[in-house]
């Protein structure tokens, strides 16, 4: 996968997101007999812990521990606790009955850990977080045709109003807050939180307080629409191309693009598809379900991620 980004950091979580969405993949990865129901994610244990994935699969029970990094001892020690919760888990009736197996996945797990894991019946799973993320990303591929969907001007305004700022940079680069503040006439506060958002979408890059337009901020800039608020169709397909290509950019990117699968999955059953149905689908394919406890948070914050980048979904939706 290509990036125009210096660096793109894997996190647990976006594995977790995946592996979780398509149990398919996670089925091969764990060589399951059956396919797998996730029951859970991030459960609570009873010490406090939390474990990443538990699920079901032809009756038995799949504690699944997620590493992005090569393993250490204390992974296995904290899986081998998690694992010996399970059957209190059961006996209070939040599980179901059946058998157990654990399972530790990491890029790299040492010889040494091998034996550890086997002394307490956890099975090491080595995998590569790339592959899995190429796994995504060419899932995602059938629903380009969709993604290119025009939207309308009144659901994005927005990332529309970081227009003054894209436009300040465009004429006079390298300026710090208080000088595109002055110049847009925007709070100090606004800019910079507009300016964390241009950031995350790969638009604009800070050097120490000043800021600049990237090559593809130059580009979206020079698609812009003059003196308008709204986003134009040719800013909308230089963040498609981006985030087609490059969904773990960031926070935001990732969110703008499970916001459009999610609209896509929906919409083979009704379109457009109603936004209380995709706030809800959203809040849980994203592992925020405790978090966006109140129908607004969720509607929200579904209509930001679909508004934010234009990438189909906001015009999907209503």
């Amino acid at each position: 996968m290509t990036s125009n980004r210096e660096e793109i950091v894997v996190r647990e979580r976006q594995i977790e997101d995946i592996l979780a969405t398509y149990t398919d993949l996670l089925g091969q990865m764990l060589g399951a007999s059956a396919p797998l129901r996730v029951l859970a994610r991030q459960l609570e244990l009873p010490d406090g812990g939390r474990l990443d994935l538990i699920c079901l699969g032809g009756g038995q029970l799949y504690l699944v521990e997620i590493k992005v990094e090569p393993a250490r001892t204390e992974f296995v020690q904290q899986t081998a606790r998690y694992l010996a919760q399970i059957p209190t888990l059961q006996q209070q009736g939040e599980l179901p009955a059946g058998s157990v197996q654990g399972y530790l996945l990491s890029p790299r797990i040492p010889p040494r850990l091998l034996s550890e894991c086997q002394q307490y019946q956890i099975h090491a799973i080595e995998y590569a977080p790339s592959s899995v993320l190429q796994h995504f990303y060419m899932n995602f591929q059938q629903h380009l045709s969709f993604n290119r969907l025009t939207t309308h001007n009144h659901s994005v305004w927005h990332l529309g109003v970081t227009n003054p700022i894209i436009q300040t940079l465009a004429t006079t680069p390298m300026q710090d807050i208080d000088g595109i503040a002055a110049q847009t006439k925007l709070a100090p506060s606004t800019v910079k939180s507009y300016l964390t958002l241009l950031e995350q979408l790969g638009l604009v890059k800070n050097e120490g307080t000043l800021y600049h337009l990237t090559d593809l901020g130059r580009r979206y800039a020079s698609a812009m629409t003059p003196h308008s608020r709204s986003l134009s169709e040719g800013q909308a397909e230089v963040l498609r191309e981006f985030i087609t290509r490059n969904p773990f950019a960031s926070g935001v990117t990732l969110d703008i693009f499970t916001v459009v699968e999610c609209t896509a999955s929906l919409a083979k059953n009704q379109y457009p598809v109603p936004l209380a149905i995709l706030s809800d689908y959203f809040t849980f394919a994203v592992g925020n379900e405790t978090r966006w406890n109140k129908p607004k948070t969720r509607n929200d914050a579904t209509r930001m991620c679909g508004v934010r980048g234009s990438t189909g979904a906001a015009g999907a939706y209503r």
